[in-house]
């Protein structure tokens, strides 16, 4: 299988890392490959007599990550439950809960890659690691959201990082597939309350189990994303049962996929939506972190549109659920964000700066304080765009106040992808010093102004000399 070169150079970033450190964490986007690099960087690890563990969170994903194995011709037993253990393997496919169970009984590997990292410091995969790193394993993680609702960096189990392109970059460069978002105008999530970091689920469940949170899910299905390969990410169970069936009602053939679902049923389910038979998915987390579709059916499965019907305040399960309709493809993914979670989190393409370091927690604000804007939407035009003075598709001046944005009920507005990234362009452009970049990156409200001002700057810079000298 071959590796793109941005894959390959990120392969690499991560081999010269491990040079000097004992543990390294692999970013990268949803959908841009982080499966094939690890797999790749197996194979050469078996190829020189090593020994590797590929340790995930979910049974479902061992069998997955079976089928990419195979694909690149690695042998690999499995630590898990209901699997046989064939010590003489090289490599070994792990659930978390087993190995953990496992660690006095087997011998550590040269190599522990730890799938979807942001679940490294829990309980059970940080005993894990701390016993494998002090028996002398090298540690690698790989995940697209190097973030925690509970602000704790990953830095507590790694040393370095390395960070491939972001999602715009794939985007322009043809590796992940442009989108459309339509968003409701307002959230209604007022008097919902949270728990460790997330809206109550009990809670959420009276909101929004019930036809929409805003607007019929089916009808803007219908209007915006007609006969497109869709999953819908739910609350409960109960809702996601209730979901597909309102898809059904109106003729579309849609179906509810949990982790109770018998694997032969489940499979079948997979295979007929790669086919088209089955046009909606509908699922409580079990698309939203690491599912890769054409791994299990060994084939090519394009999900082209992405339904959030779950309203969360977890960056990682929002980005993980646009990044699933966002795989390569020719035309433009359409997301429904129902649960108008691009309020809280901005857009999937947003410039993002990831670090191992713990961030520091904004201070709580009162009910009565002005909610911070990740997108605005225009009263004159219904452009949706990230925050700014004028609406840069008619021109409205947004009156300098702090009020409520105006609700309109059963309405889902297209957000002007294009425009907004005119605008900031634009911005950009004008900020012709490293100062002027730094102010704008505040003004913007990134989290490091300063580091991606001076990444900015740089690649000016750059550009310049290759420009003037070749």
């Amino acid at each position: 299988m071959n590796l793109y070169d941005f894959q390959k150079t990120l392969l690499q970033d991560a081999r010269n890392e491990l040079r000097t450190s004992k543990s390294v964490l692999v970013v990268l986007a949803t959908g841009a490959g982080k499966s094939i690099i690890t797999s790749e960087m197996i194979r050469g690890a078996v190829s020189k007599g090593k020994t590797a563990y590929f340790c995930v969170h979910r049974k479902d994903l061992v069998t997955q990550m079976s089928s990419t194995f195979k694909a690149f011709g690695i042998p690999f037993g499995y630590i898990a439950a209901g699997r046989i253990y064939n010590p003489m393997m090289p490599v070994q496919i792990c659930s978390v809960q087993t190995l953990k169970n496992r660690l006095g009984k087997i011998l550590p590997p040269d190599i522990l890659i730890i799938d979807e990292a942001q679940f490294s410091c829990s309980s059970s995969y940080s005993e894990i690691i701390r016993s494998f790193k002090a028996r002398g394993s090298y540690v690698i993680g790989k995940t697209a959201t190097p973030w925690r609702m509970s602000g704790e960096g990953l830095g507590k189990h790694f040393e370095s990082m390395v960070v491939g392109p972001t999602v715009r970059e794939l985007m322009d460069q043809g590796f992940l597939s442009k989108y459309r978002i339509y968003a409701p105008s307002a959230p209604v999530l007022s008097g919902i309350g949270v728990r460790g970091g997330d809206y109550i689920e009990s809670q959420l469940l009276e909101v929004v189990d019930k036809p929409s949170i805003t607007g019929d899910a089916v009808n803007h299905y219908i209007k915006h994303a007609k006969g497109m390969r869709s999953v819908a990410f739910c609350i409960s169970i109960s809702h996601s049962e209730h979901v597909a069936s309102a898809f059904r009602s109106a003729g579309i053939n849609a179906v509810h996929v949990d982790y109770k679902t018998k694997p032969e049923l489940r499979m079948q389910y997979f295979n007929d939506f790669a086919d088209g038979k089955i046009k909606i998915l509908t699922s409580v987390n079990i698309f939203s972190e690491g599912l890769d579709l054409a791994a299990l059916v060994g084939r090519e499965v394009c999900i082209e549109s992405a339904i959030l019907l779950r309203p969360t305040k977890s960056l990682t399960m929002y980005l993980q659920q646009v990044g699933r309709a966002l795989r390569r493809k020719d035309y433009h993914a359409v997301i429904l964000d129902h649960a108008g979670n691009c309020r809280e989190h901005g857009l999937p393409d947003d410039d993002r700066e990831w670090t191992l370091s713990d961030r520091k927690k904004s201070p709580k604000k009162s009910d009565n304080d002005e909610k911070e804007e990740r997108v605005k939407i225009c009263g004159e035009c219904y452009m949706v765009h990230e925050p700014a003075p004028i609406c840069p598709a008619c021109g409205h001046v947004y009156p300098v106040v702090n009020r409520q944005p105006e609700e309109i009920e059963g309405e889902l507005e297209e957000i002007d992808i294009e425009a907004q990234r005119k605008l900031k362009k634009k911005e950009q452009g004008g900020a012709n010093s490293l100062t002027a970049l730094i102010a704008l990156g505040v003004s913007r409200g990134y989290k490091n102004p300063k580091s991606w001002a001076t990444h900015v700057y740089n690649s000016r810079v750059a550009k310049r000399m290759s420009e003037r000298y070749g």
